[in-house]
């Protein structure tokens, strides 16, 4: 897993973010990008593509678990049953 400092500094840096001030390069630093600034209006975008992102995970996952259970039910193959 991750170390306790980089959880620690990932914590301590979002809480020190300031409005308006989104390139803060203090505890968690991965280098310098030349020319970025970010906008109060792209936040908006950067969530909904967020939320749809998590929307299109949670259907494939339904959609993998409904096609499962019909595999289970109705495909049944003897000689994939290898260990029962």
């Amino acid at each position: 897993m991750y170390e306790k400092t980089v959880l620690t500094n990932s914590l301590i840096a979002s809480c020190l973010c300031l409005l308006g001030e989104l390139t803060f390069s203090g505890l968690l630093n991965f280098g310098k990008f030349d020319n970025t600034s970010y906008d109060f209006i792209e936040i908006p975008v950067f969530m909904i593509m967020g939320c749809l992102g998590g929307l299109l995970g949670a259907l494939f996952n339904h959609l993998n678990f409904k096609l499962t259970v019909f595999r289970i039910r109705y495909l049944f193959v003897p000689c994939l049953m290898c260990c029962v």
